[in-house]
């Protein structure tokens, strides 16, 4: 079931990368800044006290355009052959495109996108490790859960406001597949630097998870 699920997966990932780049760039290009324009009024949603600025909009909006933009282009190259480290450097500059989404309040969730990330597509992890990698992405959700249901109550308006904030982003973790995917080529680093490499991304990242739960953080 599982393999039969990753050959649909791939063959959906195969298709889309026969779109001319000329084409997915700008189209992710596009598709972040509405995508980030969702999240903009997302948020006013979510706020107990809405206030519009052009400079906080555009911020948001403009995160969410280079993400994607990078994303799409991490996604078009890497289906080319390239040295070891080009497809290096590739990884680290899809995950430095998703950095954007991180500022200001926003930061709250890189744990989730990040951690999420890696549980949803390192397929080549052991199983307990993709876990609790989902372990770590799932804790600022709930704080932010948390401080959704404490300002607005137990409410239909509040479900609303946790199922926009899960798609919201649910759909960044997916479109970073080619970011966190293993590589192409099946090299992997020596055992010890995997591990102390997992070590130092993701104590940090629980640290910061559960304070974002003990804080109930809120994104606005």
């Amino acid at each position: 079931m599982l393999t039969s699920v990753s050959v649909r997966q791939d063959l959906r990932f195969a298709r889309v990368s026969a779109l001319r780049p000329l084409v997915l760039i700008p189209g992710a290009f596009v598709a972040g800044a509405l995508w980030g324009t969702l999240a903009r009024l997302w948020m006013r949603w979510i706020a107990t006290d809405p206030a519009f600025s052009w400079s906080g909009t555009l911020f948001i909006v403009g995160a969410f355009a280079v993400s994607a933009t990078v994303q799409s282009i991490v996604f078009a190259v890497q289906r080319r052959p390239r040295s070891r480290r080009a497809i290096s450097a590739l990884h680290v500059g899809g995950v430095l495109g998703l950095l954007p989404l991180f500022g200001a309040a926003g930061a709250i969730m890189m744990p989730t996108v990040i951690a999420g990330g890696l549980a949803l597509w390192r397929t080549d992890w052991r199983r307990t490790v993709r876990l609790a990698a989902m372990l770590v992405a799932t804790l600022p959700v709930i704080g932010v859960t948390r401080s959704i249901v404490k300002d607005f109550g137990v409410s239909v308006g509040s479900l609303g406001r946790v199922a926009v904030f899960a798609v919201l982003y649910l759909a960044v973790i997916v479109v970073s597949r080619s970011t966190f995917a293993p590589r192409r080529d099946g090299w992997r680093a020596p055992k010890p630097v995997r591990m102390l490499g997992w070590a130092i991304a993701m104590v940090p990242l629980l640290r910061f998870s559960i304070a974002t739960i003990g804080a109930g953080t809120s994104l606005t």
